[in-house]
This record gives structure tokens, sequence and C-alpha cells, in this order.
């Protein structure tokens, strides 16, 4: 029964085999190593390749007729697999072999655990008692027993009063080296692990004035020197202390941190502190990290004070949101968000829709909107009252009862060509000092660029242009212009020019501009008057025809009054075709054109008439026609008029137009 070796073994599969194959075909045994009964060797089959399959086994038998090898698969932390023909089969020096070799094996122990046959030193099978052996030299195992006494193995103890060894002592898996009465300290390995424990009463101390832990290649772990101790990884410091604390080489990956005082993150250049989350899927609105400000408040303690520095995702592309939030009654609140594309949003008091807002992209101020339609954009919510609802104030403040003549503005600014900022304005003016009556002024800048009022509205309504002091006349809101040469009224429509207004040194000049177009005057939104740009006054006509044009009656002095009147008929029947009142008139000269229409015929006549206040009279004093007379003319007086009578001479269609000179009773 034993481990059987060989030099420089080496042969190649002569077929196939799988994982579970026991019988193994070789293309010769030549220099294999002979196995008697319960003797064995190892084996390592090498696929070749990069990287190569190997696999350890142990021979328990050789069939030297067929070249075949009995094994034991998978040895020595190796796997069963399967090799193709030709793999290389070689008698490899491996730990497998040599822990065999080593192992000392016992055939013949007897049931005694305290004994152990010593034919091999005393000549005999014969078994002995170990606590009637006495050792006073030599070695066991290799080890020197010897002392200043001699040592003696009593049952399963060694005792003496020193035990020197000059090689090494081997402990088998399990077997312990054990310190202690009470078996305190203990140091074993039990196949796959090595340990010390300590399970008495003290504590288990490792001291040295240089302290080392290191892997087998002798890489550092843990020094330990004086009074610090740095760890290491792969042999290179990443935590060490100090008499101050502790230094970190390189990054602190930690579930929590409790800092006690102050800290301090410094670099050359880039110092940070990240805060990472490890979720791989996080959604829009999920907290990537947080930073709390919380106070140990004594008074409190159920309520301390809080403020919150919070990175929420935006969505899951990986673009956050920062918050700033506070904590009041135990309820967290948002009040400042920082967004990605870098708008910012303040909050109202509930923390859930911004009042204030910057649009970053579009570099636009909005004040009760996130939709800022122009660089500041100011909104509100009103109700429907009687009276303003004021959304800001500008005032400008002075200490003591002072009154001031200026009070709060603003100015806007324009750019030139040349890269000069010019102002316009508009402020609150104290018109009259401490009377708390106030004014709004504009300005606009001339060279320098210097601010002057251009206009002003008073506190009664009045306007003033060019003057800081508008008209005031009877309680009349007015609007006063005033100007170094004189003042001027433009009026477009479409960006023409349709009329003017002007005052200066030579007169008041109001004018129709343009070459066609008419001065109209009217009332109610009526039109009653017009100069053509021929000049011809039109009254009750749009059309004048001449330089005065009066569709209507002209009266002078209220003595003196020139009519029209038209009228058609188409009947022999005495018909009114003019009249007037005979309290307001004592007489009339009438002018009347018949025109027969059918016929194409007219006559004039001439006609002077007076009354005496119950009767008419009348008098034709001269004609014309083109034929005949077409009519026939009376007067009467009914319902206090006096009329003008026509009688047709012929039933056609006859239009008669009369021209009244009226005299004054």
């Amino acid at each position: 029964m034993a481990v059987r070796f060989s030099n420089n073994f080496s042969t190649l599969l002569a077929g196939s085999i799988s994982s579970s194959s026991t019988t193994i075909p070789l293309q010769g045994v030549v220099g294999f190593p002979t196995l008697g009964p319960d003797d064995r060797t190892y084996l390592t089959i090498d696929s070749g390749g990069s990287p190569p399959t190997i696999e350890v086994v142990k021979v328990t038998a050789v069939n030297l007729a067929t070249s075949e090898v009995t094994v034991v698969r998978g040895q020595d932390g190796t796997s069963a697999s399967a090799f193709s023909s030709g793999a290389v089969v070689e008698l490899r020096l491996t730990a497998a072999l040599l822990n065999d070799a080593a192992a000392v094996q016992y055939s013949d122990i007897g049931t005694d655990p305290n004994q152990v046959p010593l034919n091999q030193y005393l000549g005999s099978m014969a078994y002995q008692d170990l606590d009637a052996v006495s050792i006073t030299g030599g070695s066991i195992d290799g080890v020197t027993i010897g002392g200043s006494s001699a040592g003696a193995i009593t049952g399963t103890t060694i005792t003496g009063t020193s035990f020197v060894s000059s090689g090494d002592m081997t402990f088998g898996d399990n077997d312990k080296a054990i310190f202690g009465a009470g078996s305190d300290l203990q140091i074993y390995h039990d196949g796959s692990n090595s340990y010390i424990t300590e399970s008495g009463t003290g504590n288990l101390r490792i001291s040295g004035t240089l302290l080392q832990l290191n892997d087998a290649s002798f890489n550092k772990y843990l020094l330990g020197s004086g009074d610090s101790v740095t760890l290491y990884n792969a042999d290179s410091p990443k935590l060490a202390t100090t008499a101050t604390g502790i230094n970190v080489t390189g990054t602190v990956t930690a579930d929590g941190l409790t800092v006690d005082g102050n800290g301090l993150i410094q670099a050359n250049t880039g110092a940070k502190l990240e805060i990472k989350s490890t979720d791989n899927f996080i959604n829009a609105g999920e907290v990537i990290g947080s930073v709390d400000f919380i106070s140990a408040d004594y008074n409190h303690p159920a309520q301390p004070i809080k403020v919150q520095l919070e990175a929420r995702a935006f969505n899951n592309l990986g673009n956050g949101d920062l918050y700033i939030s506070t904590t009041e009654s135990d309820t967290k609140t948002d009040r400042i968000r920082i967004s990605y594309n870098g708008d910012v949003s303040f909050y109202e008091d509930t923390g859930t829709t911004p009042k204030f807002f910057w649009d970053a992209s579009e570099e636009r101020l909005g004040i009760g909107t996130t939709s800022p339609a122009v660089p500041l954009d100011v909104r509100t919510s009103l109700s429907a009252t009687a009276n303003p609802q004021w959304i800001s104030d500008f005032y400008a403040i002075t200490s003591g009862q002072t009154d001031i003549t200026y009070g709060g503005g603003i100015r806007l600014y324009t750019k030139n060509i040349n890269g000069n900022y010019w102002p316009a304005a508009v402020a609150a003016v104290n018109d009259a000092g401490g009377s708390n009556l106030s004014s709004l002024a504009f300005y606009t800048a001339t060279s320098g660029p210097t601010l002057n009022e251009a206009m002003r509205i008073n506190w009664l309504g009045n306007v003033g242009i060019g003057t800081t002091s508008p008209t005031n006349v009877g309680g009349y809101h007015s609007v006063s212009v005033n100007g170094t040469t004189g003042s001027l009224f433009d009026s477009y429509y479409g960006g023409t020019l349709g009329g003017r207004i002007q005052a200066y040194s030579s007169g008041y000049f109001i004018s129709a501009q343009g070459a066609s177009l008419p001065l109209i005057l009217g009332t109610n939104n009526t039109e009653a008057m017009r100069i053509n740009s021929l000049g011809n006054v039109g009254i009750g006509t749009s059309s004048p025809g001449a330089t005065l044009d009066v569709a209507g009656d002209i009266e002078v002095n209220s003595t003196f009054a020139l009519n029209g009147e038209e009228t058609s008929t188409s009947t022999t029947s005495a018909t009114q075709i003019a009249s007037f009142a005979v309290a307001t008139y004592g007489g009339a000269k009438f002018v009347v054109t018949a025109h027969d229409t059918v016929a194409g015929e007219r006559y004039i006549v001439e006609i002077l008439v007076t009354h005496d206040g119950t009767t008419a009279f009348s008098t034709e004093y001269a004609q014309v026609a083109t034929s005949t007379a077409l009519a026939t003319y009376t007067v009467d007086i009914n319902s206090g008029n006096v009329r003008l009578l026509a009688t047709a001479a012929s039933s056609n269609a006859t239009n008669y137009r009369v021209v009244e000179t009226l005299i004054d009773a």
C-alpha cells in the first residue's frame, strides 16, 4: 500500500475519453511504475491549446497488455473532463502526489489509541503503552527531543521543561496546537481554511514593534508601526491612521458616514465629493442622493431644523435636477429647483408651483409664469374688481420727513450702431411737495446721453408735452403741447399722413394732407361741412361744385334765407311745391323750373309772393319755355304757411325745382 513514482513518464491518449470514463487507453506504458495491490500513482492529462484543459487522475491499476489504466477522475482540485485522442498524459509532480506520499499509513494500528507498533524501533511487533516509554534524546519524525531535563511522552501529551525543534513540526488537518489550561488558544487547519481561535476569558493579543500582515506573495495587507496603522490593497497603502484621524488614498465607498466635527475635502485641482446611486434603472422623479442639514434642537427634538439638498432624476436618460428644500412642522417643502438644462424655479409657500422662474435657454425671467414670453414677464391672477390690483412697487426712500421731487422710476435702454446705450425712462413725480399729489413723467435722451422730461401726466389727469405744467382750465382734462417754435399734431392712416394740426407764431393751422384728401368737419360722427382739395366748401353736400356749395337753406341775420326745394308729380291736380311761414317771412321770390321728363320739355318762371296775414298774393314777371307752358302756379295760406301750388298741363311725370329767396316780415 504505497505511492509509486517513475521518472519522466510521458505518453499520449490512444483514443478519446468522456468525463465519466474510468479506463483510459494509452499509446504506451513503457516506463510506467509497477503497481502492486493497493498501490497508486497520479497522472496529469493536458489537452494543449490556449488555455489548456488539465485534469489530475489517480491510477489504481495498469494493464500492461492493453496499455490501459484504471483511474479515479478529478483529483487535486481539477474537474473530470472529456479529452480527444492524442492529448498529453504525464506523471508530473503534483500536490496530490506529494500529499499522498507524505501521509503515514499504518495498516496494523491497534484499538488502543495510546499504543503504536514499535517493531521498527524495538525489533518486535509487541504493543507497548506510551506512558511506559521514556525518551531522553533523539527525535520523532525529525523533531529533536531534549532540553535541560528529560522529556516524556505520557498518554497524548509531551511534557518537559523545554522542547527544542531543529526542523518543521507538522500537524494534520483539524490537528490543533492548543494553548492554555482551558484550551483558550487554538491554531489549526481544517483542510480548507486556517484558524487562530481565542475562546477564553482574555483578549487575543498580537504584539510587535513592527507588525505586518501579508498575503502568500508577501504583499502587505496591514502594517503597524508605532502609533500608526496602514491598510493596503495589492501592496498599495489605502487607509492610514494618524494622530489627528485617518488618511485615505483613493475612493471611499460606504453605506453610511457620520462626521462628528468639521470636514475638509481638498486636492491640488478637482477636489470633489461624489454621492452616487447604485440603481441602474432609476426612473424620473426618483431621488439620486441628498445632503441634509439637521440641527440637534433640544427644545424641539421631534422637529429639528432641517435644510436639504436633493438630487432627483428628471428622466431615465441620465438627466437630473437639484432641489433645495426646508422642513417645517415635520413636512418637507421644495423651495428652489435647478433643472438639468439650467432653468431655475422658486416655489410659493406650499412648494408645488414655481412663481419665480428663470428660462436659461431663452434667457428670460418669469414672475408668475413658467413660460416667459419676453426677457422680464410678470403675470398674476387678478379678480374682477373696480380698482387696480398692483403687481409691483418701486420706491425712492429718504430718511426723515424730507419731501423729494422724484420718486421710483424705470429706465429702458436701446443700443445704437456705435455700440452706445441710450436710455428712456418713466418715473413718479411729487408735483406739489408735501401735499401727496403725484404725477407720472416720461423721459427721452438727447446728446450725452442725458435724460430730459418729454411728457407728464399730472395728478388731475392733464397731459403736458414739452411742459411740466399742463393747462388746468375749469376742471377740464387737457392736453398741453409746448414747443420752442410751435407745436404740431399729425394723424396717419396705414402709415400715410392724413391730417395735421399746427400752432406756430403765424397762426393755427388745420389741414388735410395729401393731394386729394378733403378736410371734413362734422357733429355726432356725421359730416356737416367739407373743404375739398380744390378749396370748394360744401355744406350739406360731400361734392361741392362751387367755392360755396350749400345743400339746404341759407339764412342771413335771421332776416334773409335762401332755400331750395324739389318735388315730382304725375297729376294735373294742384300740388304744393314750396312754402314759408306766415309769421316768419313777409314775402318771397321763387324761381321755378318745371321739367317734363317724358317729353323732355322745360319751363322756368320767376314769381313774387307776399301776404297780409290772411291772403297771399303773387305775380309772374318772367317766363321762359322750350315749347309751351308746362304748368300754372297759384298761392294760398294754409295752416299758417304760404303755399306755392303747381297745376301741370299734362299727367306726364314732371319735376319741380324751386329756389327760394325769403325776406323777413
